[in-house]
């Protein structure tokens, strides 16, 4: 695998799934309601702009969900493509929220907050929840 910006010994995942493009909405993302996140591996399998906005890069993502814990390696395909790879730990506010927080450990520490929901095996998280440059990424737990 490449090296590049991003934390190579922060996980040992084979980075898998299809590069996915985005696609744009007019009208603002849909409201977030939370859920339990299943451990599990996921996939990147759709990426959506809301208000118009809209981004040419494609994405790969697998993440790892294991008690507590998060691990993930993603690549965009920008014009010098980057692997990354990330872990930590997360909470929920579920039940009674929809607020993701990934307390990120390596490659550096620091706190990414966002909204999501959970329906069947997809978890949606909604980056940027209070910016008008909305993007959701739906992870797709793999059986």
């Amino acid at each position: 695998a490449a090296g590049g910006a991003g934390g190579g010994s922060c996980t040992s995942l084979a980075l898998s799934g299809p590069q996915i493009t985005k696609t744009t909405h007019a009208g603002p993302a849909p409201t977030m309601t939370g859920g339990l996140i299943v451990d599990g591996t996921y996939l990147l399998t759709a990426m959506d702009k809301y208000n118009n906005t809209s981004g040419a890069n494609t994405h790969r993502e697998t993440w790892v969900f294991s008690a507590g814990t998060f691990a993930v390696i993603g690549e965009d395909s920008s014009s010098n493509p980057t692997i990354q790879r990330v872990s930590g730990t997360y909470t929920t506010t579920y039940p009674s929220g929809n607020t993701f927080t990934l307390t990120i450990t390596c490659p550096n520490s620091g706190t990414q907050v966002s909204q999501y929901t959970v329906t069947g095996n997809n978890i949606q998280v909604l980056s940027e929840p209070t910016s008008s440059d909305q993007e959701i990424h739906t992870l797709t737990k793999q059986q």
